[in-house]
């Protein structure tokens, strides 16, 4: 795990206090895989099969970047007078500039912590060059591909 300040944290007299952390999992992409990561995540499955199809079968890792102070306040409402209907929930992710930003620049951390690096050098570590699908006319790596 990496916590780091963002660079809005520093600016704000934040930069003793982390906003954004990077957490490392070594991981096999097997053929269940995208299913799993689909159910955890809320991810589509059959966007997570043709983004891995080519890693299956490969020792991988994966990184999970995630905001520690994201500045989106979700809601949690009753459905219904029923006390054993499911609440609905709407977390409101990245509902604001703010946060997708930050978000961004972590990711990019995270690349550059892959890239350049003796650690990940070391075992020839690299990001997939495969766009996610739905972002093959994004200039890859661009600010605006990590948004979408």
């Amino acid at each position: 795990m990496h916590f780091f300040s963002s660079a809005h944290a520093k600016s704000v007299g934040e930069g003793d206090w982390p906003d954004i952390q990077i957490i490392l999992a070594g991981v096999a992409i097997g053929k269940t895989f995208a299913t799993d990561f689909a159910r955890g995540f809320g991810v589509k499955k059959k966007v997570l099969e043709k983004y891995w199809e080519h890693a299956i079968g490969t020792e991988s890792f994966l990184q999970i970047v995630s905001l520690g102070r994201p500045h989106a306040r979700g809601d949690i409402r009753l459905q219904s007078i029923d006390p054993y209907a499911p609440t609905l929930i709407d977390p409101k992710y990245l509902d604001n500039i703010h946060d997708l930003e930050v978000l961004v620049e972590g990711v990019k951390k995270a690349v550059e912590m892959v890239e350049n690096t003796t650690v990940f050098a070391r075992i020839n570590g690299r990001f997939t060059d495969v766009p996610f699908p739905g972002c093959e006319d994004v200039p890859f790596r661009s600010d605006e591909y990590w948004k979408w």
